[in-house]
């Protein structure tokens, strides 16, 4: 996903590190938006698309990191047959 090695869930990728060191994540778009909103994350834009249900979470906020996988992996186990 996105050319880098992620952590999956029965074939899909939940999160992985992005190319600048960041941590991208997959989470519920309401979750997103609470994150984006409280300048402690960034939605994720590619190819000029803003991706509704992708974070990308910084280095600088490294202590986030565990809670928003966590977050990640229940999300995508749900939605995952």
């Amino acid at each position: 996903m996105f050319g880098s090695e992620g952590l999956r869930i029965r074939g899909k990728v939940f999160a992985f590190v992005g190319h600048r060191g960041d941590l991208i994540a997959k989470l519920p778009e309401e979750r997103v938006t609470e994150l984006e909103a409280s300048g402690q994350a960034e939605r994720m834009v590619m190819r000029e698309r803003m991706l509704r249900e992708w974070v990308i979470v910084g280095v600088e906020r490294g202590e986030l990191w565990w809670p928003i996988v966590d977050e990640a992996f229940a999300f995508v186990d749900a939605i995952t047959p």
